[in-house]
């Protein structure tokens, strides 16, 4: 058994009971859905309202069409997704035996995943379920932006209403 199982495996067995579910909604501060975000200098390709706090009501600034802004902080939102365990792991040394349920929270930068498994986030657990589960994931991401004369606001428009949004290494269109 590797380190890594271990530690899980002892992790699991030492607690009490907990959560079979994860909660609905997980937040994560700083959190990116899918590996891609970029921060820094973005420029709107349309206007585009900034409100005042991630799923906020109140606008908070508009941006304008060509306006060039800063983004700096961001807020993750996704609804786990619950799959099963469809592969035995490569190593066989996975606490999480094929036909168990998992619930997947967002990719890491290794390709390994965050999920929800028995009461506890667990990270660095790679693919052992169908991967078409994987992109049905669902999630906002929210970003707080600087306009140039100083307004503040969030956004969860970054990749549909700014270039900059996207690393151009994940193959993004800006």
């Amino acid at each position: 058994m590797t380190s890594g199982a271990a530690l899980l495996a002892a992790v699991l067995w030492a607690r009490p009971a907990a959560a079979a579910r994860p909660p609905r909604v997980v937040e994560q501060r700083g959190g990116c859905p899918d590996l891609c975000c970029a921060y820094g200098s973005w420029r709107a390709r349309r206007a585009v309202r900034l409100y005042d706090r991630p799923n906020g009501r109140k606008v908070a600034a508009v941006v304008k069409e060509g306006e060039t802004v800063t983004a700096g902080d961001s807020e993750l939102f996704v609804r786990p997704r619950k799959v099963k365990v469809t592969y035995s792991d490569l190593f066989g040394d996975s606490p999480m035996p094929k036909g168990s349920t998992l619930y997947l929270v967002r990719p890491l930068v290794d390709g390994s995943w965050r999920v929800w498994y028995k009461g506890v986030f667990v990270d660095g657990v790679r693919p052992i379920w169908d991967a078409s589960e994987s992109a049905k994931v669902k999630s906002a991401w929210w970003v707080q932006v600087q306009t140039g004369d100083g307004a503040r606001g969030w956004t969860k428009d970054g990749a549909a209403a700014f270039d900059g949004s996207r690393l151009t290494s994940c193959g993004a269109s800006n």
